[in-house]
């Protein structure tokens, strides 16, 4: 009985450490779970989103013809040729 009521106030003055630990242990946890080598932060083919963003700002032409179809809309290669030529990026 007294060792249950030592355990209990040890618990409830340290709420804040016990928390703490406990987020780090299931974070690491997450880690060993998560095969995180698998995973990619870009996509496959954000390269070829950005070569023809670079034909359409280069050849001053909105609508170039590709050879390979569209896998985005438009726009979004009108967006990144924009701040290509906003920005004055160059290879």
């Amino acid at each position: 009985m007294m060792i249950k009521v030592v355990v209990i106030n040890f618990f409830l003055k340290n709420q804040k450490i016990i928390l703490f630990v406990f987020a780090v242990l299931f974070f690491i946890a997450l880690y060993f779970v998560i095969n995180f080598s698998s995973q990619s932060l870009v996509a496959h083919d954000e390269g070829l989103y950005a070569r023809r963003a670079r034909l359409i700002e280069s050849s001053a032409n909105c609508f170039p013809p590709f050879i390979s179809p569209l896998h985005k809309t438009l726009g979004s290669y009108w967006f990144i040729a924009l701040s290509i030529s906003c920005l004055e990026i160059v290879n």
